[in-house]
């Protein structure tokens, strides 16, 4: 139909044993003697694929290797207010595997940090996360107390972000969270 528009993205065989990654805008067009016409637009967006690949597998590779000391990993969509746990083992089943971000947030309102200043909170807030980025922070880490009252016991947690974006806008956090009360008790 006349001034429909279509993307998509598809790869090509390079004939080299590699392919290329193409994005392809159709778009039908009326010329002036009353034809409908296909425009065609081809874009060769190998390299920015490329790149995306290369981030996204560091990613997974910074992810792994928390994973063998943190507890719980999440991945916290800035843009979108969403999360999404890599791994689990303190919440249990408290929380969903992914939803809304700010909701979450609510019910971690009562953590408190341990670092020498007692009843001072952590603030994971997505503007906290925004403001850390615009200072030109890609990584921050707090120590935490949280007080379990259903087991009169006092935990000890260390939180780590891992603040990525483009562009100067910040797109994802990665969160880990470590339960250090043994080392607490230690010092």
């Amino acid at each position: 139909k006349e001034n429909d528009r279509r993307k998509c993205e598809f790869r090509v065989d390079d004939g080299k044993g590699g392919f290329r990654k193409l994005h392809a805008l159709l778009q039908c067009l009326r010329s002036s003697d009353g034809n409908l016409l296909l425009q065609v637009t081809l874009t060769d967006i190998t390299l920015q694929y490329q790149i995306i690949q290369q981030k996204k597998l560091e990613n997974e590779q910074i992810i792994h290797s928390l994973g063998s000391v943190y507890l719980t990993i999440l991945q916290v969509d800035v843009i979108n207010d969403t999360y999404r746990v890599i791994k689990d083992e303190i919440h249990g089943d408290m929380m969903k595997p992914q939803g809304n971000y700010s909701e979450i947030l609510e019910g971690w309102n009562k953590i408190r940090v341990s670092r020498k200043v007692p009843d001072r909170e952590v603030n994971l807030s997505l503007d906290f996360f925004r403001k850390l980025y615009a200072q030109g922070k890609t990584s921050w880490e707090q120590d935490y107390s949280h007080f379990i009252s259903a087991e009169n016991t006092q935990m000890y947690f260390r939180v780590v972000l891992l603040l990525t974006g483009e562009e100067g806008q910040l797109s994802y956090v990665t969160m880990a969270i470590r339960d250090i009360t043994e080392i607490h008790k230690k010092e």
